[in-house]
């Protein structure tokens, strides 16, 4: 069941249920849109209308982000807790609560979800499309990626793959089709041109997933991720990312805040 969270859809899904959802699509004949929405997503969202119309348009979005998960939990308590003067503080202290002391729904990780839909492709002959990525000790992402998934799975169909989009894209049967833009980059390139692309039956935006398959960046540590310090790891490896950091780590959390004093 879908809820929203700034005005932006997230579904309250498991990973299980998210790659059954996945999976029937695969057997639709028409495009399917997975996002994986995350507090940076449903920031940009705010001023960045075109890309909220595209998130709320989505089959299936991820509740990809320990941020949004929270959101998800705090908002459906709050929408419990009676009006009256001593509500601004009742939400506040269940913000603390939800922040340290309870427990979550499952993350579904878009790069979780890449790796099994491709394993999932090899088993069953789907055709995989790779789209995006930059380039790595002189190469292409995208054909390291391409060569990385074919060592571990040699029976997997990748019929596309190509840095920027060529016209085959719009003209090969492919039943998974992931971009690496970067967001809002490549969930506006998908939602925009849905209807040129006919011939695909799911396409999801993967950011940064080429780069962990290849080696190029490396996710936080299992502990780190289940400590909920995945953003840590990141802000320690790119101190560029501040920024986007700062924004999931107060500014999310505060916008959510102010937004349940409002209802």
């Amino acid at each position: 069941m879908p809820e929203k969270i700034l005005g932006v859809k997230v579904d309250t899904v498991t990973f299980d249920k998210a790659l059954t959802a996945a999976s029937t699509f695969v057997a639709e004949p028409r495009f399917h849109l997975i996002t994986t929405v995350n507090a940076e997503f449903i920031l940009t969202a705010q001023t960045d209308l075109v890309f909220k119309e595209i998130l709320n348009g989505a089959d299936l979005s991820l509740p990809d982000g320990v941020g949004v998960l929270m959101a998800q939990r705090y908002l459906s308590a709050a929408a419990l807790v009676p009006a009256g003067l001593l509500r601004p503080l009742q939400l506040f202290w269940l913000g603390l609560k939800v922040g340290f002391l309870t427990k979550l729904p499952e993350r579904v990780a878009g790069s979780d979800l890449f790796k099994e839909l491709v394993k999932q492709a090899a088993a069953n002959n789907w055709r995989v499309g790779l789209l995006g990525g930059e380039s790595f000790k002189g190469e292409e992402v995208c054909n390291l990626t391409k060569q990385a998934l074919l060592a571990t799975w040699p029976l997997l169909q990748i019929a596309y793959c190509s840095r920027e989009p060529t016209p085959e894209i719009f003209a090969t049967p492919l039943d998974l089709l992931f971009v690496a833009f970067g967001h809002p980059k490549q969930e506006k390139w998908l939602g925009e041109n849905k209807d040129r692309l006919s011939r695909v039956r799911v396409g999801m935006g993967v950011g940064g997933t080429f780069d962990f398959i290849i080696g190029k960046q490396h996710r936080a540590p299992r502990l780190l991720q289940q400590l909920k310090l995945e953003w840590l790891w990141r802000l320690l490896l790119q101190p560029t990312r501040f920024k986007r950091i700062f924004s999931a780590y107060p500014i999310f959390p505060l916008q959510v805040f102010l937004s349940s004093l409002r209802t």
